[in-house]
């Protein structure tokens, strides 16, 4: 893609642990755009109080994980007001609203991150990425702020005061919501009974 489009700029900020295979072929296969400028590399770990600026210097984070459950670089990346190109795995693609706060490909599929990629710069999102990074953060604060995971947790412990029964299983989901909904269900469901030939 850098190949093509003379105007993209792509930061790699930090690198991969326990693959030197897989970060070596990413090296090889980049430096010449490395030496270009066209790729910044800063192939080190990034403290904290220097995270935002990667953040704010970029217009968006692409996250092409193979698996993955979830990411804390999306929570940070949307608490910048940042949108995100997310492969579509574990729960990030219930965490980006397509056009709104990024867009998803699919993963292992490189022509099809090229055409996220493309479709973002091309979208309202990019053209208005100054006013939409406001509703980005106020999206992740929405969803997953402090006050937010807190009255989760408050709700789930009366639920489990309440019903102290030894034979109920507590456990609570975090699910795609809408606006200022909390995301808390599921919570006291019995566990269910072992029989001879398994679960019935």
């Amino acid at each position: 893609m850098l190949t093509r489009c003379d105007n993209y700029r792509l930061i790699i900020a930090s690198r991969p642990k326990d693959c030197e295979r897989y970060w070596t072929a990413i090296l090889e296969d980049t430096r010449g755009q490395i030496q270009e400028g066209r790729i910044l590399l800063r192939a080190d770990f990034i403290p904290d109080e220097e995270t935002e600026v990667y953040f704010k210097a970029a217009d968006i984070a692409v996250l092409p994980y193979r698996h993955i459950y979830q990411s804390g670089v999306l929570f940070l990346a949307h608490s910048f007001g940042l949108p995100v190109i997310a492969a579509a795995v574990g729960s990030l693609k219930d965490e980006i609203v397509e056009g709104t706060t990024g867009f998803l490909f699919t993963p292992e599929d490189p022509a099809d991150l090229a055409k996220a990629i493309e479709r973002y710069f091309a979208s309202d999102l990019y053209a208005n990425l100054h006013n939409r990074r406001q509703e980005i953060r106020d999206y992740a604060t929405e969803r997953h702020s402090w006050d937010v995971a807190g009255e989760v947790t408050l709700m789930c412990r009366a639920a489990v005061r309440k019903n102290r029964s030894c034979n109920l299983w507590y456990r609570f989901s975090f699910l795609r919501t809408r606006r200022r909904n909390l995301s808390l269900i599921r919570c006291g469901q019995r566990w269910p009974k072992l029989g001879a030939k398994g679960i019935t």
